[in-house]
């Protein structure tokens, strides 16, 4: 049984960091059609932690417990997160849109330190897209095994 646990605990991290999104740098202050995205775009300034209606229906939140990283949830797919701080903004994108991620931050400085937030841009083009085959398939494999290894034992 310990097997079964170490191994499925392993194989959720290596599902988790094939999952993580690595922001993309944009110079000045990019909109979310300055990013590559047509749909809709919510801004968020003063960047003011909290829930917001975003499109008159679905709800957007975002909490920070330092002003420098954040984390969001939405009841809509979000296609990108843009997070303005410096003179730089940071590009999160998401394919498939997503409902949430953790450890957002702005461009980091000279300092080493991410800026503070200036302001974030949501983008959004209010379609829940069916998840990558990598997402689906990581699932089944996982599932796969997990169900054939109890299968062996028993």
């Amino acid at each position: 049984m310990k097997k079964i646990i170490v191994f499925l605990a392993m194989a959720l991290l290596a599902v988790s960091f094939v999952m993580a999104v690595i922001p993309r740098q944009i110079a000045g202050n990019p909109t979310c059609s300055d990013v590559g995205y047509n749909g809709s775009e919510y801004k968020i300034d003063p960047p003011t932690p909290g829930s917001y209606i975003i499109d008159g229906v679905n709800e957007f939140k975002w909490t920070t417990s330092d002003g420098v990283y954040f984390n969001w949830t939405s009841s809509i797919g979000i296609d990108a997160v843009i997070c303005k701080g410096g003179n730089k903004a940071n590009v999160y994108d998401y394919d498939p849109a997503s409902n949430g991620d953790n450890g957002l931050h702005c461009p980091v400085n000279p300092s080493g330190n991410p800026a503070a937030i200036s302001h974030i841009a949501v983008c959004f083009d209010g379609f829940n897209e069916i998840p990558e085959f990598t997402t689906i398939g990581a699932a089944l494999v996982l599932a796969g095994a997990g169900l054939f290894i109890y299968r062996k034992r028993h």
